[in-house]
């Protein structure tokens, strides 16, 4: 699903420059510190930055250092903007004559500490607030308290919310916030550990007396502090993690690609200098000690009112199309202030579905990584993710489920749900009107579906086709409204669903000029180059890529077939001297890849209506020739701009005609300049998009009691 992961906010030059300013306005407490705080800094420009501001900026009565030490990294602008720290009061720099690695850089701190406390600071951590008196103070309510680690996204033992797992997404609240939390539910809460955890260590100055440092045998870094925690426990000291603080962790700036290497090297040293850490830290587990914490703060969390208002989207996350709106949308809906809740099929099990995206996640009190696929799950889902409105965009896969399930929980949860269709799934249960003949139906009977799917089967359980349809209007009759992405769409799916309101949004793509061309491209050797761009399987007309390749390759014709993608018969295509694969690609390399195949006309050959097609828009921005079957939203829109071929769709069975169609020259009333997709910019989204009115001068992120009403419907959405 959509990759959002936990990133630090850049440190903007007026940030940094308050931080310089106040170090220079500040008088100088260096010789009154009680703690070192150590940050060894290596790479990762932002992620560092972002660490050094949240230390200095934070609201600790704790006197301290903030210890950089330079390890000789390889960002120069990172070691220059280290230098401009060197005359704050609180900050001291100490350069590594050459880069020593972790272990090392924290020794050298470590061993000026003067009788100071000293926390362990990964360059990949920001904390919050007054963390620092919060670990000195954790340490302090006991005299043989001699490490204290933070809760973390990314701390394996100490990580919040899923234990032993790395969070990487960022939840419904900032992490600030979370911290706050932390420390309204859980103050003072401390249990013992095997081990502390070495992105955020508060290491008491007698633990270190006593032990000494960190063991360079651990080379660059991984499982020196685990060393020295074990040191400290035979020494009489513990090492406890405290659920009253939470530090950010974004992780592995440092070591990259030689972590697990490290890992495994430290596993090995740990295991052999301390018998017992492995099987202490299987109990510590197995008892999980900082459940009852994490329970709290899921708890706090669900009882937050300042939660962004979620839009819970069903899709079937097979990529493609969908799932390329879907992107779209969901950047959409986040720009305008809302939370966006994925619920997608999980793979291999057809009883059940999960969630992605800004998810309420709340492990702790319910195993929420899958839910049963039930109308109950599905409203349990909706109602805990605090939606504000449901879109349905696609509910293939989710085992044989009919769309009253997905009607019936938005329904039962008292939200009201949108709903897109991307294809004929709602009239069609084989999905693109494809009969046994291998192209389009022609839409016959519904007593002719009837045997089409009794003889060639469907991607669901279907009894009726009647009662299907039945169904599916249904649920489109208790939408606010069902979108549909071309008029040609909504005219098939009306013929069949007369009792059925739909309106066209076309897909979200910016606007642009460009330009068809009669001759693209330089051809002196007289060869005609034909393109093909996509994931083509047989619906998107693979069976004639083959008839043409052959047939052109048994004529000896002077034509080359340049597939940018792959199709389901990449074996059997490539087999043909004039005709290359690409295999996949990413959108972004497409223009460079249509310009190094030299080529100027480019086929559509989906045998079936297709709804839209973002493979036509890659086609029109290069300014290629498209040359498609006279159906669907494909011949719509070419009919609409006024450019490319349209062909019958007879010449499906007739690759000799359709070559004789390909290879014809280019004529001007084919070309032309275009002006494309105004009609799809949205500039105000909610309202042009979703009709919903938005009360002047209140942010559509819609927090605390400020509302959303539904246009014509006049219902709430949000409250």
């Amino acid at each position: 699903m959509l990759n959002r992961n936990r990133k630090p906010l850049d440190v903007t030059p007026a940030e940094w420059s308050r931080i310089l300013e106040g170090g220079r306005i500040q008088p100088s407490s260096a010789e009154k510190a009680s703690v070192d705080i150590i940050v060894p800094v290596y790479s990762g420009y932002q992620e560092t930055l972002r660490c050094i501001a949240s230390v200095l900026t934070s609201t600790n009565t704790t006197v301290y250092r903030l210890v950089l030490v330079d390890d000789c990294g390889p960002d120069a602008e990172l070691r220059r903007r280290i230098g401009e720290l060197a005359d704050h009061p609180q900050v001291t720099i100490l350069v590594m004559e050459r880069n020593s690695g972790f272990v090392a850089s924290c020794n050298r701190a470590m061993s000026q500490r003067n009788g100071r406390d000293v926390v362990l600071l990964n360059s990949d951590a920001e904390v919050y607030g007054n963390w620092l008196d919060r670990l000195r103070s954790a340490c302090y309510s006991d005299d043989d308290i001699g490490t204290v680690t933070p809760l973390t996204n990314n701390g394996e033992i100490c990580s919040y919310p899923h234990f032993i797992r790395d969070n990487f997404r960022p939840l419904e609240i900032s992490d600030a916030e979370l911290d706050r939390f932390a420390s309204e539910e859980n103050p003072g809460f401390i249990v013992d550990a095997p081990t502390g955890v070495g992105f955020c260590m508060y290491i008491r100055n007698a633990l270190l007396d006593a032990v000494g440092l960190f063991d360079l045998v651990f080379g660059a870094g991984y499982g020196e502090e685990n060393d020295l925690c074990q040191r400290g426990l035979a020494a009489g000291f513990r090492s406890t993690i405290t659920a009253d603080t939470f530090v950010t962790h974004y992780g592995g700036v440092s070591f990259g690609a030689s972590k697990a290497k490290r890992i495994d090297n430290a596993i090995r040293l740990i295991s052999e200098r301390h018998p017992n850490y492995l099987a202490e830290v299987g109990d510590f587990i197995r008892e999980d000690p900082l459940r009852p914490a994490r329970i709290r703060l899921d708890e706090r969390r669900l009882q937050n009112e300042n939660i962004k208002p979620a839009v819970f989207i069903v899709t079937h996350a097979l990529g493609g199309g969908t799932q390329k709106h879907v992107e779209e949308l969901d950047n959409r809906l986040i720009e305008a202030g809302l939370r966006v809740v994925i619920a997608a099929p999980v793979e291999g099990d057809s009883a059940s579905f999960a969630l992605h995206g800004d998810v309420i996640e709340t492990p702790n009190l319910a195993a929420t990584s899958s839910f049963p696929l039930t109308r109950e799950g599905l409203r349990e889902a909706i109602t805990a993710q605090r939606t504000g409105f449901g879109h349905v965009q696609h509910t293939i896969r989710f085992g044989n489920s009919h769309p009253s399930l997905f009607g019936g929980a938005f329904k039962a949860a008292g939200v009201p749900y949108y709903v897109t269709l991307h294809d004929y799934f709602a009239i069609c249960p084989r999905v693109t009107m494809i009969d046994g003949s291998g192209v389009f139906c022609g839409e016959p009977a519904v007593s002719v579906c009837e045997e089409c799917v009794a003889m060639n089967g469907s991607s669901v359980s279907v009894k009726s086709v009647p009662v299907w349809r039945k169904e599916w209007a249904a649920f489109i009759q208790g939408a606010v409204s069902t979108y549909v992405p071309d008029e040609d769409v909504a005219e098939r799916l009306r013929r069949n669903l007369p009792q059925v309101s739909l309106s066209v949004r076309p897909h979200f793509e910016a606007a642009f000029r460009s330009s068809i061309k009669a001759n693209k491209v330089n051809n002196p050797e007289g060869i005609v180059r034909i393109g093909i761009i996509g994931a083509i399987g047989p619906h998107k007309g693979s069976r004639i890529l083959r008839d043409l390749a052959q047939i052109s390759q048994l004529s000896e014709l002077r034509i080359e077939f340049s597939l940018i993608g792959y199709s389901d018969i990449d074996e059997e295509l490539c087999s043909y001297e004039n005709f290359s694969v690409s295999g996949p690609y990413k959108r972004a390399d497409l223009p460079r890849l249509i310009d190094a195949a030299n080529i100027d006309r480019i086929l559509l050959p989906a045998v079936w209506p297709e709804t839209y097609s973002y493979a036509l828009t890659e086609i029109l921005r290069a300014g290629c020739l498209p040359v498609a079957f006279e159906i669907g939203a494909v011949a719509n829109r070419l009919r609409r701009y006024g450019v490319g071929r349209l062909v019958p769709l007879i010449y499906a069975f007739d690759p000799v005609s359709l070559l004789d169609e390909l290879v014809r020259p280019i004529a001007q009333d084919e070309v032309g300049e275009i002006d494309t997709f105004k009609d799809a910019a949205y500039s105000n989204f909610l309202s042009e998009y979703y009709s919903l009115e938005v009360p002047q001068g209140v942010n559509s992120g819609l927090h605390g009691d400020n509302q959303v009403r539904l246009g014509l419907a006049s219902r709430h959405v949000f409250a």
